[in-house]
């Protein structure tokens, strides 16, 4: 299975910090732990506590080194990044009228993610076959969506 986290920095401070994951597990009776390493600067913090209020949650999203051993925690992480871009422009549809600048941000996040992804395609690809295709699907329908809204605004 697959289990995501989300982690808020305690306390009003800047929240910058690292965190590190776990897996432990067994395999066919054989014990196997890996664990990845990730950094969050203070500025990705005030962007994801500013998020609610529509502000941008662009930041330094790294793809975790893979081996053999933290495979699926590099995945984990990878599919958290996807769903969270996602889920933003999705949350618009909770309004009764949509704001088109926060439907452009939250477009603008889900390009930067697929930028970022296409950068790092074989790394991608290997944890994920499909993501970067499903993402980019997901880009153009909420492309001509966000579109839409502009031009119902005007």
């Amino acid at each position: 299975g697959l289990v995501l986290l989300r982690l808020k920095p305690k306390g009003a401070g800047p929240g910058a910090g690292s965190v590190r994951l776990s897996l432990r597990c067994s395999v066919q009776g054989e014990a196997i732990s890996s664990s990845v390493d990730l950094s969050i600067d203070a500025r990705q913090c005030a962007e994801s506590s500013s998020s609610k209020a529509g502000k941008s949650q662009k930041g330094s999203f790294v793809i975790p080194e893979i081996t053999d051993t933290n495979m699926a925690i590099a995945k984990g992480v990878l599919l958290l990044r996807f769903v969270k871009v996602i889920r933003a422009y999705l949350d618009l549809g909770d309004c009764p009228q949509p704001d088109p600048l926060q439907a452009q941000e939250s477009l603008d996040n889900i390009g930067d993610l697929l930028f970022r992804l296409d950068k790092n395609a074989k790394k991608v690809d290997l944890l994920s076959p499909r993501l970067r295709d499903q993402l980019r699907r997901f880009w153009d329908m909420a492309s001509k969506h966000c579109k839409h809204l502009k031009g119902d605004s005007t």
